[in-house]
């Protein structure tokens, strides 16, 4: 495929422009998706470092709380007193009851209508919150739980009552509702959510309550590392992330905050941004090869016209006079001014070969006059020297009958000398006459011999003029062409 200039030159800028759209959409592409995992990273970790310390300090405060009823007990006398502290604990805070077992396996409960909803044979000292109190020796929570009744997650703080009439463990069970409007308020942007697990994968909160008091093992599909770096799992068709951060500042419990990101929601406005970066590129890329088609079109005008005239030069019917605009001052003006200098130069050159070509046809009609009296004075020379040749041939001829007769002569002298010696001088002398007059006819010869050879050189004279006017009338003939040229 044949390609001109113009159209190389828009495919190599346009070629130009694409790697360089494309190299900067890529590059908006990786930094897009940079500042993007920056951004979801600091509002992760963001996100992670407030809620990890809001729930420690609740559950710290809490633990205090617990503790705090544990030594008002140690210093309370009778139930009574005991009974309006701990209905004076209840009220807020997210505390549902306060009581205390006793290590005679008396349950002390915040009324005493309350406390008659217990069986009968209830024994706290086997409860697990007693026990486990007991062993540790400091507060303590239980695991979350739900309750039957209200359905709520509940978690139950104890700590040690250490002295005094009610020696044994004093609790109190807490929701978690507050715990779960925290997390609750973790979207992450809306490209996410939070969890809470116990350090044995147990969920403890989850916006999906099926999940809850599940192993989280079985939702991500491995087990969680508990370190803060992200594993990947796909869950209903989309891409997830998960990170476990531990919530360090809490006593008491060994739990984890999980960050659950969805990798499609993160990289929608990236595919956007992405898609909409390629959409302005290719009408860009549009818009600038239309604008560069014409700007080449407007600035390689010259050159057309450059082109055209030279295409007409070429064609043999140029007009020598014309004159391209050689005004501008960039490189095409200067092409204009060097081709109409060449033009200016050709037409001298043309106009000098004219002036030759008249020159050389008045020469060749005055050659050709010459040639034509030339001619028609050789044919005469040439009819004469005929005419001479016919009359040497007949004194050639006199001259055998002259010779022939003085033969006879000499024979008859012979004869008479014989016959007469008397008339021997007369015929010496006619002897030598004679042999005179042979030696004057061998000269006449010699001379018709000569002028024989002079009409064969004159002849070849004649030839030799004849092909100089051949030639001539082939020069002129030639002449005329590259004059019509």
């Amino acid at each position: 495929m044949n390609l001109s200039f113009a159209q190389k030159l828009l495919i190599a800028i346009g070629s130009l422009i694409v790697l360089i759209m494309g190299a900067l959409t890529i590059s908006n592409d990786i930094r897009l998706r940079s500042t993007t995992d920056r951004y979801v990273s600091a509002l992760m970790s963001d996100a992670v470092a407030q809620s990890t310390s809001s729930i420690a300090d609740w559950l710290n405060t809490r633990l205090d709380m617990a503790e705090a009823t544990a030594k008002a007990l140690e210093r309370t006398r009778n139930d009574d007193n005991a009974r309006v502290l701990m209905e004076a604990m209840t009220e807020g805070a997210n505390i549902k009851d306060v009581y205390a077992g006793t290590e005679d396996g008396r349950m002390l409960m915040r009324s005493a209508e309350v406390e008659a909803t217990l069986p009968p044979d209830y024994d706290p000292r086997v409860r697990p919150w007693y026990q486990k109190a007991q062993r540790l020796g400091r507060a303590s929570f239980t695991d979350p739980y739900l309750d039957a009744t209200s359905d709520e997650t509940i978690i139950s703080a104890m700590a040690p009552i250490k002295r005094g009439n009610y020696v044994g463990v004093a609790g109190m069970d807490i929701s978690l509702n507050t715990i779960d409007q925290m997390l609750s308020t973790i979207t992450l942007a809306e490209t996410g959510y939070a969890a809470l697990i116990n350090n044995s994968g147990t969920v403890l909160f989850h916006p999906n309550s099926e999940i809850v008091g599940k192993n989280i093992s079985g939702m991500i599909g491995q087990q969680p590392v508990l370190d803060g770096s992200l594993q990947g799992f796909e869950s209903e068709g989309a891409e997830w992330s998960v990170s476990f951060h531990p919530i360090s500042e809490a006593r008491a419990v060994d739990w984890y905050l999980a960050t659950f990101v969805n990798e499609n929601l993160i990289s929608a406005p990236i595919v956007e941004a992405r898609t909409m970066g390629l959409i302005i590129a290719g009408v860009g890329l549009i818009v600038a090869l239309v604008l560069l088609y014409f700007a080449i079109s407007f600035l390689l005008a010259p050159v057309r016209r450059l082109n055209g005239a030279m295409s007409r030069i070429a064609s043999g019917d140029a007009d020598l006079t014309k004159r391209l605009d050689d005004s501008a001052s960039d490189e095409f003006g200067q092409l204009a001014r060097s081709f109409n200098s060449f033009v200016e130069n050709i037409q001298q050159v043309v106009k000098e070969v004219k002036e030759g070509s008249d020159e050389l046809e008045e020469n060749v009609k005055s050659l050709r006059q010459t040639s034509s009296d030339s001619r028609s004075s050789v044919e005469n020379q040439q009819h004469e020297i005929d005419m001479i040749a016919t009359a040497i041939n007949e004194m050639s001829a006199a001259a055998g009958e002259i010779a022939q007769n003085a033969q006879q002569t000499a024979e008859a002298a012979e004869n008479a000398d014989q016959e007469s010696r008397g008339s021997l001088e007369t015929v010496t002398a006619s002897r030598d006459a004679v042999q005179k007059l042979v030696g004057e006819i061998n000269a006449a010869a010699e001379v018709i011999d000569t002028l024989g050879k002079d009409v064969s050189s004159i002849t070849t004279v004649l030839e030799v003029i004849q092909g100089i006017a051949e030639q001539t009338n082939l020069l002129a003939l030639n002449a005329a062409i590259e004059a019509a040229r």
